[in-house]
């Protein structure tokens, strides 16, 4: 059944068309009223970014800046729905700052980041339109940087070379009574496990607490994982006495076990290490020790065997 049978306009038959009559007025006073010209204040929050690293301002700068507009009534409405964020950074980093007094226009910096958007636009005022900043030296020292990390290495995997971390100290400044506490910066925890291949990863920087600037904020560390295999290495051994006869150790030889990256494996023999017999805990017993001096970096000895040699001096 069709509904729109039982509707009956009840009165004045005319009703609906003034109606029409209203709601097209009213379109056309609205195109019309919005092609006139308009003024508009518009408040800007104010934000400074990249304050020198060796400076801090102590002057009080304005939170915020009205910015008066004139423009048709089309322009600044999409103006205002599409710019509702509304946050004038000013940036120090353009700035030279050889002084402790620093001119800022904000006139200047309202139009060069809206100059796309103001074409249509004419700045009317804007208050306050330039600020003095005021700065001065901040105090700086070094601190080491303390890691917060762990990591294993997955079976027949090790370390080829040292871990580093770059760097391992930064400098932080601010006001003093704010730096006497602080003696070292955090990274962030982190933990890395089954390494099977180098890992080279960035690690945050934790703030100490009150007004503490970082000269960065980050680090990087390195560990170098390679797959190792094992490597039997005999070395000769030879023991001597001063004012003694010959020294006949048994075995005269012994071996060392080592881990080593596959792609080393060729380049390490018995040069390449440095091994000593020692009296120092065993000649009560008949016996001497065989012990590891050297060896090179990023290889990892398992053993050596025999540990220990008996000897007899020939006279």
């Amino acid at each position: 059944m069709n509904i729109f049978k039982n509707i009956r306009f009840k009165g004045n038959a005319s009703l609906p068309v003034f109606f029409i009559c209203v709601f097209v007025s009213l379109v056309f006073w609205i195109l019309y009223s919005l092609n006139k010209n308009y003024v508009y204040p518009v408040t800007y929050t104010v934000t400074l970014q990249n304050t020198p690293f060796s400076k801090q301002v102590i002057s009080e700068i304005p939170q915020q800046v009205n910015v008066t507009l004139r423009s048709r009534g089309f322009e600044l409405f999409w103006y205002l729905i599409r710019n509702r964020e509304r946050n004038l950074i000013v940036d120090l980093k353009k700035y030279t700052v050889n002084n402790e007094k620093l001119g800022i226009s904000l006139q200047s910096e309202f139009s060069n980041q809206n100059h796309s958007r103001l074409k249509e636009m004419d700045v009317v005022t804007t208050l306050p339109d330039s600020v003095w900043l005021y700065l001065s030296s901040k105090y700086m020292k070094t601190v080491p940087v303390v890691t917060q990390f762990t990591y294993s290495i997955k079976k027949n995997f090790g370390l080829s070379g040292k871990v580093s971390i770059v760097p391992d100290s930064i400098t932080i400044s601010g006001e003093k009574s704010q730096l006497d506490g602080v003696n070292e910066i955090k990274t962030v925890a982190a933990s890395y496990d089954n390494l099977d291949r180098d890992l080279k990863a960035t690690l945050s920087l934790t703030l100490p607490a009150g007004k503490v600037n970082l000269s960065q904020k980050e680090i990087k560390i390195h560990i170098p994982v390679e797959e190792f295999i094992e490597k039997k290495i005999p070395i000769a051994l030879n023991y001597s006495i001063n004012g003694s006869g010959k020294v006949i150790l048994i075995p005269d030889k012994a071996e060392l076990i080592i881990q080593v990256p596959l792609k080393r494996y060729e380049q390490l023999n018995a040069d390449s290490f440095q091994v000593m017999v020692s009296a120092k805990r065993y000649l009560k017993e008949g016996q001497l020790a065989v012990e590891l001096i050297s060896k090179p970096q990023g290889i990892n000895v398992s053993s050596i065997v025999p540990s220990t040699v008996n000897y007899f001096i020939e006279r």
